[in-house]
């Protein structure tokens, strides 16, 4: 029999996402039995759930989309108000035909359902890795039906924080203004603090470097008061390299310089950190080197390429000789930021 390691009856909630990510312990004959169980009653909601994380999280060589599509199409049409249905997207191992299926069925939910936020915002969440403007319009709706509901406009500001810094270069400073106003919405509005502090830890790059200084100095003090005392120090870390290198951007290399040695001394106490070798520290350390104050570029190097993760290290270690010989290499990392 299949126990759960939950105290309460499923209902859609943010809790119930705990029973797709069980699914993954499964076996194959555990899943023939939660299927025999809906076949009884198709509303456990438990097994569904515990199906669709078991289907998408099973080996390629053993994963059929199709299986996990039906009970995801299941809660599309039944349960489409879930918040657990906001964590349920389509991954690439499912065909074009069978997104187009699951976004008409959102598409639908939302066409019957016009006036409610839940739908719009659950589609929007839903189609956002395969449909980005369709899924933007639907958290438009969503945030005009519900301004008070953060998730909306958490996601609209993130989305377009996403396009700011990797989408279309015509639109990235649109999309930019569209972030940063996002955002001022949003750490207006009640929600944990823990997404107030992810949602600043993501959005202040953006602020940096489109040129919204003020709105960055402002989310990195934020950030400073609220988690100088955590023991978690990566939050700290970042807020520090972010107001250093708002310094260097406004001309106070002795400001940054601070700035920048405050989350040195927190690294070194790390075993390693990603922010060590991050695109904020190296943009910090690219325009400090610009500046000419190789010495402490040198000395943030050093801990860098000790505390950096494994990945990068090669390319530390080689900007770290250029910079040591006198040379001014481009510090900047290429990808998805």
């Amino acid at each position: 029999m299949v126990k759960s390691t939950l105290n309460h009856e499923p209902d859609g909630s943010e809790e119930d996402y705990h029973y797709v990510q069980n699914g993954r312990d499964f076996s194959a004959e555990v899943a023939s039995e939660l299927e025999a169980r809906l076949i009884k009653d198709p509303k456990d909601l438990r097994a569904r759930l515990s199906l669709i994380g078991h289907y998408q999280r099973l080996p390629e060589e053993k994963k059929d989309p199709a299986n996990a599509l039906t009970h995801l199409l299941w809660m599309v049409d039944n349960r489409p108000t879930d918040f657990v249905c906001y964590t349920l997207s389509l991954g690439r191992e499912f065909t074009d035909e069978q997104y187009n299926e699951f976004e008409k069925r959102w598409t639908e939910q939302v066409r019957l359902h016009p006036n409610d936020d839940k739908i719009a915002g659950n589609a929007g969440s839903a189609l956002a890795h395969r449909n980005r403007s369709l899924s933007w319009q639907y958290f438009k709706q969503a945030q005009a039906l519900n301004p008070i509901e953060p998730r909306w406009t958490r996601r609209l500001a993130k989305r377009a924080r996403f396009e700011a810094l990797n989408g279309n270069l015509a639109e990235r400073v649109h999309n930019a203004q569209v972030a940063i106003a996002e955002a001022e919405k949003y750490f207006k509005l009640e929600d944990t603090t823990g997404e107030q502090i992810g949602t600043r830890l993501e959005l202040t790059p953006v602020a940096i470097e489109f040129g919204y200084l003020k709105q960055a100095r402002q989310w990195s003090n934020w950030l400073l008061e609220r988690t100088r005392n955590s023991t978690f120090r990566l939050w700290v870390q970042t807020a520090w390299l972010f107001l250093a290198r708002i310094e260097i951007i406004e001309g106070q290399p002795q400001k940054s310089k601070t700035m920048l040695r405050r989350a040195l001394v927190s690294l070194k106490a790390d075993e390693y950190s990603h922010i060590a070798s991050g695109h904020q520290m190296v943009a910090t350390l690219d325009k400090l080197l610009e500046s000419g104050e190789r010495k402490v570029v040198v000395e943030a190097l050093r801990v860098c390429v000790d505390k950096g993760t494994e990945d990068r290290r090669e390319q530390l270690q080689e900007w770290l000789k250029l910079v040591e010989q006198g040379e001014n290499p481009k510090l900047e990392w290429s990808g998805l930021r």
